[in-house]
Formats: C-alpha cells, sequence, structure tokens
C-alpha cells in the first residue's frame, strides 16, 4: 500500500469503521478477507433503474392565469373570447418529455411551450398553431438540454373566438419498490450548486440573495440532523470574501460541508488544475480544508487533481447530455486516470491504483419542490435495494440555488425571500420527515457529506484488503 493510502487510512480508520465496514472481515482477524466475497477488489456492478412514465402536466387540472379564460372541458380545457393564458410547470435538464394532445378552433390560435433560460431569456421548444376548422393532432418529443427548469405553456387567442385543447406532457421516472429492505445502510448526502458569476463579487444583494437560500436549505436539513453540502463556484466563494468574512466559518460550525466546483474543463488540463488550485485556496483563506470536487469528468486528469489536493469526486454529469451515470451505482469506487465522460464504461471501473474516489449518487435533480418527496421515495427505494453488505453505500440528492425562487437579479427576488422561500422549505421539510427520517430511524438511511463518504471508503479500503 502506497504511503498516501495508508496516512488517509489511518486518518479515517478510527471513526468510521463501523458504519464503512458493517460485517468485513478485518486484516486483524487473521483471515484472508480478499477472498471473502463482501471484500472484493472491485465494487458490485451499476444497475438498470426501473421507471415508468410521471405526467408532468395535464391542461385539464392544470392553473391558467391571464386574460383569455380557460375553463375545463371533458378531458382538457376550452376558451372563447380574445386574450391570452398560461400555465407554469417544471421540468428537468437533460430529461426527455413527450407531448400528446389535440386542438380545434373557430379562428387561428397559436399553443407554445415556452423554456425560461437561467440566463434570463426563454426560447420556444414546441410551438403549435390551430386553423378554422381543422383538427390537430400534437406528438412531439422534446430533450431539456438548456439550463432552465421553469416552463409555461402559453396559449393565444389573437381574435375573439372560441376553441379547445387536450393536452399532456409525460417523462420517463424512477419507479417506487415496495416493501424495500437494504442489505445495508446507505450513507445520504445533500448537495447545492452555486454556478460561477461575475456579479457575485460586484453586487451585494445578488451575493447575499444567494447565500440565503444556502442558509435557508442548511437549516432545513440540520433540523432533522442532515448537513448539506455546498459546490459552489469560485467566484461565490470571493464574494463572501467582500460581503461576510465570516461567513463560511459560521456554516461550518453548523456543520456545512464543501467541494470544490469547477466548469472550464474546455480550456485544458493546466487551466482546470489552476482552476482546482485557486478554488481550495480561496476555500483555505476562509479556514476550510476541501478534498471533494464537482467536475473534471471531460478531461479525467484524476492525477493531476489528487496532486492539487483532491481526494474524491461527486456529480457525474455527462456534458453531452447534461445526464448522470447512464447506469448508477450506490458502492464508491477508483476510476483510473484518464477515465471520464467520454467512455462512461471505462470511467465505472475500479482501479486500486486510482488516486481519487469517486462516490455516487444522484447528478440530477427535481426541479419541482412538491415532487421532491415522491422523487426521493422512488430513487431510495431503489438505491437501497442496490445497497450491499460488506461494501460503503453512498447516495446523494441535488439541488440548485437558482432553483429556489426568481431570477436572482429580479426586484421580486426580496418578496420571494420574505414568504415564498419558506414555503419551498416547508415541501423539503415534509419530504424529509415522511421519506427519509423513518429510513433513518430504522438504520436503512445515515446522513452524510463527501467528506463522511470518503472517510469510510478510506477505513473499508483498510480493513476489508481491497488492495
Amino acid at each position: 500500500m502506497s504511503v498516501r493510502r495508508r496516512e488517509l487510512a489511518a486518518w479515517a480508520h478510527g471513526a468510521v469503521f463501523a458504519l464503512a465496514c458493517c460485517g468485513c472481515i478485518s486484516r486483524k482477524s487473521g483471515d484472508d478477507s480478499a477472498s471473502d466475497p463482501r471484500c472484493l477488489l472491485s465494487p458490485p456492478d451499476g444497475f438498470t433503474p426501473v421507471t415508468e412514465p410521471e405526467l408532468r402536466l395535464d391542461v385539464a387540472t392544470a392553473l391558467w392565469d391571464g386574460d383569455l379564460v380557460v375553463q375545463s372541458a371533458g378531458s382538457g380545457v376550452a376558451w372563447d373570447g380574445q386574450g391570452a393564458a398560461r400555465s407554469e410547470l417544471y421540468l428537468n435538464r437533460g430529461m426527455s418529455y413527450g407531448i400528446v394532445g389535440s386542438m380545434t378552433c373557430a379562428t387561428p390560435a397559436e399553443l407554445t411551450l415556452v423554456q425560461r433560460l437561467e440566463s434570463g431569456r426563454s426560447t420556444d421548444l414546441a410551438s403549435w398553431t390551430c386553423a378554422p376548422g381543422v383538427p390537430l393532432e400534437m406528438e412531439q418529443d422534446v430533450i431539456i438540454s438548456e439550463n432552465g427548469n421553469r416552463f409555461t405553456l402559453e396559449l393565444d387567442q389573437p381574435m375573439s373566438g372560441a376553441g379547445a385543447v387536450e393536452l399532456q406532457i409525460t417523462g420517463q421516472q424512477w419507479a417506487d419498490m415496495a416493501d424495500v429492505v437494504g442489505a445495508a445502510p446507505v450513507l445520504l448526502g445533500f448537495l447545492m450548486h452555486i454556478e460561477e458569476a461575475p456579479e457575485l463579487v460586484t453586487d451585494a444583494d445578488n451575493w447575499r440573495r444567494r447565500a440565503s437560500v444556502v442558509e435557508a436549505l442548511s437549516r432545513t436539513l440540520a433540523a432533522h440532523g442532515a448537513a448539506l453540502t455546498l459546490q459552489p463556484g469560485q467566484t461565490f466563494v470571493e464574494g463572501a470574501a467582500v460581503w461576510d468574512p465570516s461567513w463560511f466559518s459560521a456554516r461550518a460550525a453548523g456543520g456545512m460541508s464543501w467541494s470544490v466546483h469547477v466548469h472550464n474543463e474546455s480550456d485544458g488540463a493546466e487551466a482546470l488544475e489552476k482552476a482546482v488550485r485557486t478554488a481550495r485556496h480561496d476555500f483555505s483563506d476562509a479556514g476550510l480544508d476541501v478534498r471533494d470536487l464537482n467536475g473534471g469528468f471531460s478531461l479525467g486528469i484524476w492525477n493531476r487533481m489528487a496532486a492539487a489536493g483532491i481526494q474524491s469526486v461527486t456529480a457525474f454529469k455527462n456534458p453531452d447530455t447534461q445526464l448522470d451515470l447512464a447506469v448508477p451505482r450506490v458502492q464508491p469506487w477508483r476510476p483510473a486516470e484518464g477515465s471520464g465522460a467520454s467512455d462512461e464504461a471505462a470511467f465505472a471501473l475500479h482501479d486500486p491504483d486510482g488516486p481519487v474516489v469517486y462516490l455516487p449518487g444522484s447528478g440530477v435533480r427535481e426541479a419541482d419542490h412538491t415532487r421532491f418527496g415522491a422523487y426521493a421515495e422512488r430513487h431510495l427505494a431503489q438505491v437501497r435495494a442496490h445497497a450491499v453488505a460488506g461494501f460503503v453505500n453512498t447516495w446523494y440528492f441535488m439541488e440548485h440555488v437558482d432553483g429556489f425562487g426568481p431570477e436572482v437579479s429580479d426586484p421580486d427576488f426580496d418578496a420571494y425571500l420574505e414568504a415564498g422561500l419558506a414555503v419551498d422549505m416547508a415541501e423539503i421539510d415534509a419530504a424529509l420527515a415522511t421519506v427519509v427520517d423513518p429510513l433513518v430511524s430504522s438504520g436503512q438511511v445515515q446522513y452524510g457529506t463527501p467528506d463522511t463518504m470518503r472517510a469510510a471508503y478510506a477505513a473499508w479500503e483498510t480493513d476489508c484488503a481491497v488492495r
């Protein structure tokens, strides 16, 4: 075993062995633990999630606003007049959705699915124009590839007239599994992303608004014994030094943890390594030693990431699809140097000499907070079904700071902080109370962070003799 591995294992062993290696045969027992099926060189294979269609919008039950009065009619809606109406919904980035419906009109009318991008722009993902007296059949698939989870279905009736529409939007979602009892505990974390934004360093309101969202989610999780792991771009860390130098230390005292978060892989290996070193230095200036990384998947320069001080990596994302690993896993492993998003199968192969540990979990998120409880229940059921005794088992859910409230530069954001943020937090609180906390009470789930997950894996490496 290398000096680096021995030092890391010694640091982690005492605190987390009981958690990480339930039922493992220790070297100290005198047995050959490498021959035990619970202590194999490579973690178990990934799994294919069981999925089912999920209804994201049905015009018949959707809420509509605008100057055109839209009313339920049969399995759809109908109108008679002039004007526009819209209905809001959330769809998830990287996912494919099917749109099926029909439309009739007495005078020309248009129906459009609009995506509100995080940049403040909007784009039409699908649009249909109804001609008088000609029934319009709609069937289309859309893939959400750009940042922005807020959508509106917009109906425009430019001339007075009557019409009707039936339409549903569905997407595949992980299915629930009844009566699952996991074979081992799952370490469960919660991650939140903040992207690079120069205004975070120059605009105090911009920084403080995002910080307020982070603080609210951290408090909500802490009330259940969980901790938030913030994965901020460098500009948020720099902004803290300008606007609230004690912010990071105060959050650390409350149990929050951190990851480096980078996206500059297109600039090459040297630029990526520099960005990671700079981010770790900025964290260090705030009194934090940050060892987890979100990013680097396009280049896979894990040796250089380790040389920069990184020990674990989280939240895989394929830049082409914006999706997580196609074959999810629950047990951590060490990816080989050079492996990454260009070959997911190669990335998922365990290399005992790999310099960093990949901690598996969900690299995508559910943007609709009202759906988080069901989302968490379905995912945790399948994750627990694939937990394996004798291994470390990890999972996490993802959030994004811009998934709360209007666009952060919108003057209405402060009003959202006054009232709307509490509503969103209540949804997350309810999901934790009804879905996750009972699993914690039964011992099937244990709250964790990338730091505790990494420590658990280091202890497992030592005591299960994976080398």
